[in-house]
């Protein structure tokens, strides 16, 4: 479990392949060990290996597909969050980790003191999408501003855009999309209740 509140963007440093997972080395000061579930864009891995300044997660083709982790390039930036401590606050939101799809980047604007961001997001996903509700881009606990037809619109703060990998996003960019847990849940009950 995780909070969006991404706490340090990693460099990846190596990419390669084992047989049809690729494995990633990620160059960090985060205290991570070896089992650690960590948050990569958003997507919760597993530390498979640490050495003294990088550590290494493993991704499955499964994860592959459904996220933009395969895309990722020596030299990119990454937005990390070490898993959710039992003892700690819940500054953004509750988020597992679990990627509901991929959305893209239709603009990245300039405001007056922020940053407006539409990101198109499926169609099947776009039920659970409410103004003013949570939703994690890249691993990012955001708020929604508005809910358009085909996809949603985020107003991103200064520090936001400057302490994760927002600040290298262009428009056609795919980023990780998480809906909110308790959005689905309701969702989920709205639905029995119905039946």
């Amino acid at each position: 479990m995780f909070t969006g509140i991404i706490r340090e963007m990693g460099k990846v440093v190596e990419k390669k392949y084992n047989g049809g997972n690729v494995v990633l080395g990620i160059k960090t000061v985060a205290e991570l060990d070896v089992a650690d579930s960590v948050a990569i864009n958003g997507v919760c891995l597993t530390v498979v290996d640490k050495r003294a300044d990088r550590f290494y997660v493993e991704v499955m083709p499964a994860t592959l597909r459904c996220t933009n982790l395969g895309e990722l390039r020596v030299g990119d930036e990454v937005n990390i969050e070490p898993a959710l401590r039992l003892n700690n606050r819940v500054s953004g939101h509750l988020v597992t980790g679990h990627v509901d799809g991929v959305g893209r980047i239709t603009y990245l604007r300039r405001r007056h003191g922020y940053y407006e961001m539409k990101v198109k997001i499926d169609t099947s996903l776009m039920q659970y999408m409410i103004p003013r509700g949570s939703i994690a881009i890249d691993g990012i606990s955001l708020t929604i501003a508005e809910v358009k037809q085909d996809g949603i619109i985020v107003n991103i703060t200064p520090y936001t855009l400057e302490n994760t990998n927002l600040k290298h996003r262009r428009v056609s960019d795919k980023v990780n999309v998480e809906i909110d847990v308790l959005a689905k849940l309701v969702k989920s009950d709205v639905q029995k209740v119905q039946v």
